[in-house]
């Protein structure tokens, strides 16, 4: 829980800061990050702009991310590691042993590799892995 507001508390800080000093937003959200749980494959000094508006999931699940070096990732992307599909679908043919608030899922992980952007609005879900060079067209509204 002191985690959680501790981290919530240096997010709205960085996003503050990133509109007086982007090097600064540069250099710090990455390390942001890294507390949160993401991996970071390579030297994190070279990981590139990452929004700060860009959910990743719970704490819990962070840990199942990795990003390479020098990616752009644009405002409001959402990175998905579970799915509770599965478990939605079994509650409703009323499966036995499934029930509310204790539904079978499952987690995969996301990597995204080197010198990649990520539109705008864009989710990726569970089990994606990106390559190297690869744009990833975003969802304009």
């Amino acid at each position: 829980m002191i985690k959680k507001i501790i981290l919530g508390l240096n997010l709205l800080f960085l996003k503050t800061v990133n509109r007086l000093s982007y090097s600064y937003y540069l250099k710090h959200f990455p390390l942001y990050l890294r507390r949160r749980g993401i991996n970071f494959s390579g030297d994190i000094g070279k990981t590139g702009f990452i929004s700060s508006s860009v959910d990743f999931d719970s704490l819990m699940y962070s840990k199942y991310i990795t990003i390479g070096e020098k990616t752009t990732i644009s405002k409001n992307v959402m990175f998905l590691v579970h799915d509770y599909s599965i478990g939605s679908a079994m509650r409703a043919l009323e499966c036995d042993g499934v029930r509310d608030g204790r539904l079978p899922h499952f987690i995969k992980e996301i990597r995204i590799g080197n010198n990649t952007f990520i539109g705008a609005r864009t989710v990726i879900l569970p089990g994606t892995q990106i390559g190297n060079n690869c744009i990833i067209g975003g969802v304009l509204l």
